[in-house]
């Protein structure tokens, strides 16, 4: 008896430190039973596993692999089969030992029989074990027969009588690892079924966020089936939840403000104000009075801060459209309100906060600019934190449809009907290069609407009337445009200055207040521009 036992605990041990290994519930379930058959002599046996609706028996292994049934219904309607051996185990938890099925009382034996491996006699042993988890809830169920000892000799009823202590000792572990292999199959699927609604939620989300974007690029009147095109849609998409300074960049005309307009209408900060402002319009210190704001008197010596661009767009987002204009000293004040994240107005005492997304374009190549030592490399880099590229007209393949959308909307706006264009249209918007880009197109078509009878077909001649040939031409005739644009505002600028210091009297403390900019501001200006001795 000592040496069985000894040998019980042994196996015992190899068969918890087999199942510990086990990764699967088929692989726990067959390393249980083959332990199971070689404690107890078995000839035949099954493990049963109950299924996930608690309605039937499952065969998760079975010793020898042919034999016996798959299933065992533990429901007959909506009567529970009691007479089955096997439900009236798992049901009680009590285990059933019999050494002669044949003399089984209570039971269906037929159906027993019935079930019978063929390797099994009729009359040979049984042993029903039911395997619980932690719980004491019901798993499965251990089954066992035609138990012989090392001689072939059938065991009898107290040799069973004697097992079964054993045997309840070695169907708690492997109940308790059943059920563990139950619920970790059990979280795999819900694992693999949440993976597969997080897929679909986010196809779902992707597709909505797709909607979105299209609904507010439609609203801003942008409109892209292009693939490249799209992709700028995208990058709009994902940099519009947060606060991240953008730089859009393109060639004139091809709707960089458009795009400007889309991000703030989709970020978090829509519901407040989007303050735009052209750099390349306003001289130096107008621009600078603009974007900063500034300090006046007013009637009866009191003081009164003038809010700039910066204050008027606090809690939304303010546009710098052709940035690269602005001048290497503004560049630097910009800087530093960037930086700090405040604003102090000249000739006021205490600065600003401002809560302010800056979002700036530029049809010129800013590196470019930065080698060249016309735009601050800092600023350059505080600015581009999230670049977007606007392709060009030429690099797109829906002037078609941008062609038409303008025909249908200036059609409209000037009460023209019937009109359509000639069949030769198609191949030229194909050919040309559209040096103003979208608002080249936009202004052609409307020109072409206007110079057109109702019913009538546009034709390539009108729309060419007007046209841009010469691309290089074009370039050159712009920058002479900037270049003289520049000039004049300089000399409005040095003028205004002139001005100011000869109605106080060269007093430079007086002119900077009535100017609106600081002291040092003003006497920069004064060297730059030669102003001296004018009018001295």
């Amino acid at each position: 008896m000592t040496e069985k036992k000894a040998g019980f605990a042994s196996r015992l041990s190899a068969m918890i430190g087999a199942m510990a290994a086990a990764r699967d519930r088929d692989t726990l379930a067959q390393i249980c039973l083959d332990a199971a058959c070689s404690i107890t002599g078995a000839g035949f046996g099954c493990l049963w596993a109950l299924d996930a609706s608690g309605q039937h028996l499952v065969l998760a292994a079975r010793y020898p692999s042919a034999g016996s049934a798959d299933v065992i219904p533990l429901y007959d309607g909506s009567d529970l089969n009691i007479a089955t051996p096997h439900v009236w185990s798992l049901f009680t938890g009590n285990p059933l030992v019999s050494h002669d099925v044949r003399q089984l009382a209570g039971f269906d034996r037929k159906r027993l029989f019935d079930m019978a491996n063929t390797v099994c006699e009729t009359g040979s042993g049984l042993i029903l074990c039911p395997l619980r988890d932690n719980n004491a809830l019901s798993v499965g169920l251990l089954e066992l027969r035609d138990m012989r000892n090392d001689g072939g000799t059938c065991l009898n009823e107290a040799e069973l009588a004697e097992l079964e202590p054993q045997l309840k000792s070695f169907v708690y572990p492997a109940g308790i690892m059943i059920a563990a292999s139950r619920l970790q199959k059990r979280n795999y699927e819900l694992l693999a079924e949440l993976n597969r609604h997080n897929t679909t939620l986010g196809d779902e989300n992707h597709r909505l966020r797709q909607e979105q974007v299209s609904m507010a690029s439609h609203a801003c009147g942008i409109i892209a089936s292009s693939e490249n095109m799209r992709q700028v849609l995208e990058l709009v998409l994902r940099v519009s939840q947060s606060n991240v300074p953008v730089l859009v960049l393109g060639e004139t005309g091809v709707g960089k403000d458009m795009i400007v307009r889309l991000l703030h209408s989709m970020s978090k900060r829509r519901e407040n104000a989007l303050i735009s402002q052209n750099c390349a319009v306003l001289p130096e210190l107008v621009l600078e009075n603009e974007m900063f704001g500034f300090v006046h008197d007013e009637e009866m010596g009191s003081r009164a801060i003038r809010r700039g661009l910066f204050g008027a767009a606090d809690k939304g987002t303010l546009f710098l459209d052709n940035i690269a204009d602005m001048s290497l000293p503004l560049q630097a004040k910009l800087l530093r309100v960037l930086e700090d994240g405040e604003i102090c107005p000249p000739g006021a005492d205490q600065p600003v906060r401002c809560d302010v997304r800056l979002v700036a374009a530029s049809h010129i190549d800013l590196a470019t600019c930065v080698s060249d030592g016309r735009f601050r490399e800092d600023l350059f880099y505080r600015i581009a934190g999230f670049p977007i590229h606007v392709p060009p007209l030429r690099e797109r393949d829906d002037v078609e449809k941008l062609a038409e959308h303008f025909l249908v909307c200036f059609c409209q706006d000037h009460r023209r009907s019937g009109l359509s264009f000639a069949p030769d249209v198609l191949e030229f918007f194909r050919n040309y290069r559209f040096p103003g880009n979208v608002r080249e197109l936009r202004n052609m078509i409307e020109r072409a609407v206007l110079l057109a009878d109702n019913d009538a077909m546009i034709d390539v001649a009108t729309l060419r009337a007007g046209c841009l040939q010469d691309t290089q031409t074009v370039r050159e005739k712009d920058a002479a445009l900037t270049m003289t644009h520049r000039q004049s505002l300089s000399q409005f600028e040095s003028l205004r200055l002139a001005e100011a210091l000869q109605q106080c009297d060269h007093n430079r403390t007086k002119t900077a207040e009535m100017l609106g900019m600081s002291r040092r501001s003003l006497q920069e200006k004064i060297v730059r521009y030669g102003l001296d001795n004018v009018g001295k």
